[in-house]
């Protein structure tokens, strides 16, 4: 196997609105706790991570790390919303099963990226596939 960091960007478009700020929503972690995007100019949520990619000898993708759920052959993100310390009001499920070995041999020091909109719950298709971006 061949392990490396993989950086990884993540754009929410329409994330959930709170007008009067209730309720937190961000990148859940494997413990429940949420970290929160970075805003982008047109109102996106940019969520920037790492997570441990293993190129297994067949060929496959193993993704790991603290923001990453899910059996091996079925990983996701969830993007979640809910009051501090409550229950949940919705998550949303991002795929990972699409990036594959050379995905993330081609990501080099760059980082795999995907977009997706945040105005349902559940699996979600991306908006943009996973992709190199090389940006900083």
């Amino acid at each position: 196997m061949m392990k490396q960091v993989l950086h990884m960007r993540l754009i929410c478009v329409n994330p959930p609105q709170d007008d009067h700020q209730l309720a937190e929503f961000g990148l859940q972690d494997r413990n429940g706790n949420l970290t929160p995007g970075v805003a982008l100019p047109d109102g996106a949520l940019l969520f920037s991570f790492d997570v441990q990619a293993d190129i297994r000898r067949d060929g496959s993708v193993n993704l790991s790390g603290r923001f990453v759920h899910g059996p091996s052959q079925g990983r996701f993100l969830y993007l979640g919303l809910r009051p501090p310390g409550g229950a949940w009001i919705r998550r949303i499920k991002v795929p990972l099963g699409s990036i594959t070995a050379d995905l993330v041999r081609s990501a080099g020091e760059g980082a795999l990226a995907a977009t997706v909109v945040g105005d349902r719950a559940a699996t979600v298709h991306l908006q943009r596939p996973w992709h190199c971006d090389t940006q900083s």
